[in-house]
């Protein structure tokens, strides 16, 4: 494969990762959007078999993401979301 072939893939790639990536942002609730958010920032849990929230799911939340979607829930209550956001990227 030669370098034109391996951009060209990558373009591909890239293009495929930003339509996911649309998706994502257009069909999941700012709620849920957030608790992922909160949960990347906050938990410094061992995610083996410290933390529960890569065996949980968003059709019956447990523990774990109920707990960040709880919160969510209550910053939204009080700021938008593209807000809320800038904040958190300031705080970066």
């Amino acid at each position: 494969m030669n370098r034109i072939q391996e951009i060209d893939k990558e373009i591909s790639n890239l293009k495929a990762e930003r339509a996911e990536l649309l998706k994502y942002e257009k069909d999941t609730p700012d709620d849920i959007k957030l608790a992922e958010l909160l949960h990347s920032k906050q938990c410094h849990w061992n995610h083996t078999d410290g933390c529960s929230w890569y065996y949980e799911n968003w059709d019956n939340p447990d523990y774990t993401k109920q707990k960040y979607l709880d919160k969510a829930r209550k910053i939204l209550l009080e700021m938008k979301y593209e807000d809320v956001l800038k904040c958190i990227n300031i705080l970066k």
